[in-house]
């Protein structure tokens, strides 16, 4: 971990310490939303339909992101980071990678 991601991520970490109430993504209810990657469809689901939930999740997550008070400081943690998985201050694998390319490329 560079130095500047290290930064971010302790940055984030207190920001997320100094909160009144945790925030949504930390709830174990909301784990797949944030992380639809790991989410596991029900037996007999469609690919199509799998897709359609996986990303009807993300966009959950993302309209949670939008009102948290450390969405910026956890975009930018995980830009820096190239986080490759999950929604991070409401931007998604997708949205990251157009920032900083391909998942190849991560240092």
């Amino acid at each position: 971990m560079s130095k500047k991601v290290s930064k971010l991520y302790l940055k984030l970490s207190h920001a997320l310490a100094d909160l009144e109430e945790p925030p949504m993504c930390s709830e174990p209810v909301y784990r797949d939303w944030f992380f639809s990657e790991g989410f596991i469809p029900k037996k007999g689901i469609s690919s199509a339909a799998y897709l359609a939930q996986q990303k009807a999740m993300e966009l959950s997550a993302v309209r949670i992101c939008i009102s948290c008070p450390v969405r910026e400081m956890c975009a930018d943690y995980a830009i820096a980071a190239k986080e490759a998985f999950g929604v991070w201050g409401a931007t998604t694998p997708t949205t990251r990678s157009a920032i900083y390319g391909p998942a190849s490329k991560r240092e």
